[in-house]
């Protein structure tokens, strides 16, 4: 079984929630809002998944295997570098975790801020001795 976490739940968050709790071998385990609104949504329609409004504490949570980031673009970047450290600091790759190619835009362009260049994302492959 693989644990999900998801943040955001605006536009496209509640289609990735929906799709992934139709999944056999997926639990939607965590989902991350700010919206109040948004997160009774959430509670109401997935009552075991746990939502908070702090997407920090998702990506910290140890029963979490897979975060999706489904926040508006100017987001994705700092919070896909958060899940990179937590998941490289935590060992996760030593209990079976991956990390794919690096979160992408709808139209496939990499989520980076003007300028960065995913120097970080390469070092912590790197580090764990993969190549993306």
């Amino acid at each position: 079984m693989i644990r999900v976490g998801v943040i955001g739940y605006g536009y496209w968050g509640p289609n990735l929630v929906r799709n992934l709790a139709e999944i056999p071998t997926c639990q939607v385990a965590a989902v991350s809002e700010l919206r109040k609104d948004r997160r009774d949504l959430v509670s109401s329609r997935y009552p075991a998944a746990t939502v908070t409004a702090d997407s920090s504490e998702l990506i910290r949570d140890p029963r979490i295997d897979a975060i999706l980031v489904a926040t508006p673009l100017s987001a994705h970047y700092a919070l896909a570098l958060e899940a990179l450290r937590r998941q490289a600091c935590a060992g996760r790759e030593a209990a079976g975790g991956h990390l794919g190619p690096g979160p992408q835009t709808p139209g496939g362009s990499r989520a980076t801020p003007p300028g960065a260049d995913g120097r970080p994302h390469l070092r912590l492959h790197e580090r764990r001795g993969e190549h993306p």
